[in-house]
């Protein structure tokens, strides 16, 4: 048995399991090492098995995750942008917005009121 590979599919584990959480509780205040926590590993080390793994920090995913789900929920529903924030796992508008701007060049009241779907998916 490779010791190698028996590691490898352990990290690979750990990465699986931190997707897992986040797509579980993306709408509740997730922090890395609440992740870190649930997987029993130190912060600094899952953090780097995620880089790794998927080119992105695990803060990273999670924003695109939880962006992702807020323009479905922009194009889909008519829920207020506020509740939207707070499904997405924003505790205010502000930071929500300022946030999905950052990420999709425009605000989320825009978003809802363009014609186009040509939003990036995200991940």
């Amino acid at each position: 048995i490779n010791r190698e590979i028996i590691s490898s599919n352990l990290q690979l584990e750990y990465v699986r399991k931190t997707i897992q959480i986040i797509q579980l509780k993306y709408s509740e205040p997730l922090q890395v090492s609440y992740i870190a926590d649930e997987c029993g590993l130190n912060r600094s080390y899952l953090s780097r098995l995620f880089k790794d793994a998927t080119g992105r920090s695990i803060q990273t995913y999670l924003m695109d995750y939880r962006m992702k789900n807020a323009v479905h929920l922009l194009k889909e529903t008519n829920q207020p942008i506020q509740n939207v924030a707070f499904l997405v796992g924003y505790n205010d508008v502000f930071t929500f917005s300022r946030a999905f701007k950052k990420v999709f060049g425009m605000s989320p009241s825009d978003c809802r009121a363009a014609e186009n779907n040509s939003l990036p998916e995200g991940n």
